[in-house]
């Protein structure tokens, strides 16, 4: 989405990430006995339907094995994009566990994760990527090679998104002119 109405400024944000895991090792050796066995088994003496029987094995396997790994699922939390909708509110930000949306962009990690401050001031970001102060200006696979070479971000997931906060008016109709 790139767009999302706040009416009156306020809202609620959840943020649920998932990645694919990767294929194991017998998943690999599997998907390529499947792929490439067809050709070799009449050569070892394997009828077709032990290739048949692999071949629905191999599908089965990987039914089971292609959840996705959650990596980030949070509840809803409320967001602010206007002082007026948090004052509306009567209690502070931090009162209410909410989010004061400001311009920028945005690094989600976990906070056992997170570099400590005098760890961050030796990193950047450059296009999405946390890298360090003397890679910010690399480009496309070199970029990529000194954000995964950060070292204590290894093994360390993280999301980037930017914000950018603008009033808007929202028309749910059409309008009339007073008369007075």
């Amino acid at each position: 989405m790139q767009s999302i109405p706040l009416p009156a400024g306020e809202g609620r944000w959840a943020l649920n990430l998932e990645a694919q895991k990767k294929d194991s090792l017998f998943g690999k050796v599997l998907e390529n006995l499947v792929k490439e066995g067809g050709q070799f088994a009449p050569a070892i003496g394997l009828p077709g339907i032990a290739m048949t029987a692999l071949n629905s094995f191999n599908t089965l396997y990987g039914a089971l094995h292609a959840e996705p790994v959650q990596v980030i699922k949070s509840n809803p939390v409320r967001v602010f994009a206007t002082q007026e909708a948090l004052e509306s509110t009567g209690s502070s930000a931090a009162e209410i566990g909410a989010v004061l949306l400001q311009p920028g962009t945005y690094i989600l990690m976990s906070a056992g994760q997170a570099p400590t401050d005098d760890q961050l001031k030796s990193l950047t970001l450059a296009q999405d990527r946390i890298v360090s102060l003397k890679d910010a200006k690399l480009t496309g696979d070199d970029l990529d090679d000194a954000a995964a070479d950060v070292d204590i971000l290894k093994n360390v997931t993280y999301v980037t998104f930017d914000v950018q906060v603008k009033r808007t008016t929202l028309f749910t109709g059409a309008t009339t002119k007073g008369s007075g």
